[in-house]
């Protein structure tokens, strides 16, 4: 019997909502090429993407942060186990609210009970942190409690004009794109970041903890006004615009600084082409994702980033699929919250070949939509990527879940 006190129960949670994640994904790339007339359009995306986010990458990132700062005793705790189990109902509940209704009196109920949690885990957390011992991680995960926090403001304005129902359209797009980068880039990034640096600097594979400092100093920093990233089709001063620039070379800056203080050769000196495969892949979009945010300083790259839509997905399946969730899935298996059967380790190659097919396939569908050309079959091939995907996301829940687990 898994106890809840033990990461690995937590982990079936979360893989659990992330399958439903992908079916959503499924059922809305299906209504987009073929006819489905069941189910509004609009109500599947907000379903999607608050289920994503809070029954997903937040729900995962919560456990985990409670379990590396306060381990079995803390993620143990009665109130804790309450917060956890109450925020995953929460977001099961803004599954189908939205899904039903849209924006609706139990939708923003469900949502803002999703934050009022998230604010109680957070004022737990860091009054834990004050009193534990400060490792490599803590400053991490604080000032991914802060970005958060702040993401919150967009979400709080969207919501109060859904109410009004009044809905300027450049006001509604610096509210959606502000709550996005600090989720993304914010809370997620830094939560996975300290996530990282704890089990390096645990299995002694950090080259200089101290010199770390910058890296956090210069990616803190720059969060805020890196924002200025999202709305650059705002008429903005050239005193802000050359602000933005400096945030985006800093905050490439502060990535490539990261990678030189570990210790990567030692770090998959024993780990298997499988794990090395998944590792590089890792790296490789994250570094993607900061250098395209360079790219987006340039006028001609941020109208084609921003002005066409299968390039804004394209770019936020990189950082939520690419990025955070396959950080979640290599680093679980590494600690042992996802169990290594051959049917996970299948799953999450399917996994990362949908979320490559996916990436080539909306980049593609952008780039020929500048010269007015459609690519032949898109549809259908968006429609396999995004089966694939729920089927490796399946097949990975599915692993935890077929036999009883030992280990614990």
């Amino acid at each position: 019997m898994i106890a809840w006190d033990t990461p690995r129960r937590w982990m079936q949670l979360s893989l659990l909502a992330f399958m439903l994640v992908a079916a959503l994904g499924l059922i809305m790339r299906y209504k987009i090429g073929f006819s489905f007339p069941y189910f509004h359009q609009k109500y599947l995306q907000h379903a999607h993407s608050h289920l994503a986010f809070a029954g997903w990458v937040s729900q995962t990132l919560w456990v985990w942060i409670t379990y590396n700062i306060g381990g079995n005793e803390l993620l143990g705790n009665q109130k804790m186990k309450l917060l956890l189990f109450s925020n995953f109902a929460a977001a099961i509940g803004m599954l189908f609210t939205f899904a039903y209704q849209g924006y609706g009196g139990l939708s923003i109920f469900f949502s803002s009970s999703s934050l009022i949690f998230s604010f109680l885990l957070i004022g737990i957390c860091y009054r834990f942190i004050q009193k534990c011992n400060k490792t490599i991680a803590t400053k991490w995960y604080v000032a991914s409690f802060v970005w958060f926090i702040l993401s919150t403001a967009g979400t709080i304005y969207l919501i109060y004009m859904m109410i009004q129902k009044k809905i300027p359209q450049h006001e509604y797009l610096a509210s959606v794109y502000g709550y996005l980068h600090f989720q993304y880039n914010g809370w997620f990034f830094f939560a996975c970041i300290g996530i990282w640096l704890q089990h390096l600097e645990k299995n002694g594979l950090l080259k200089s903890s101290h010199k770390l400092e910058r890296s956090w100093q210069l990616l803190a920093w720059t969060c805020l006004p890196a924002y200025g990233l999202s709305v650059l089709w705002l008429k903005l001063p050239a005193y802000i615009y050359l602000v933005i620039i400096a945030a985006a070379v800093l905050q490439l800056y502060g990535w490539i600084h990261i990678l030189r203080q570990v210790n990567i050769r030692n770090y998959l000196s024993e780990k298997t082409f499988y794990q090395k495969l998944l590792m590089y892949v890792l790296l490789g979009t994250v570094s993607m994702k900061f250098i395209l945010q360079l790219l987006c300083v340039i006028p001609a790259m941020s109208h084609f980033a921003f002005g066409i839509r299968p390039i804004v997905i394209a770019y936020l399946h990189l950082v939520l699929l690419g990025i955070i969730s396959l950080f979640i899935l290599f680093q679980a298996q590494e600690e042992k919250w996802i169990v290594k059967r051959k049917a996970a380790t299948v799953g999450i190659i399917i996994f990362i070949i949908a979320f490559g097919l996916n990436e080539l396939l909306l980049v593609s569908q952008g780039v020929a939509s500048i010269f007015y050309f459609t690519v032949p079959f898109i549809d259908l091939g968006l429609l396999i990527a995004a089966l694939l995907l729920f089927l490796g996301v399946t097949a990975i829940y599915m692993s935890q879940i077929t036999k009883s687990i030992s280990e614990d």
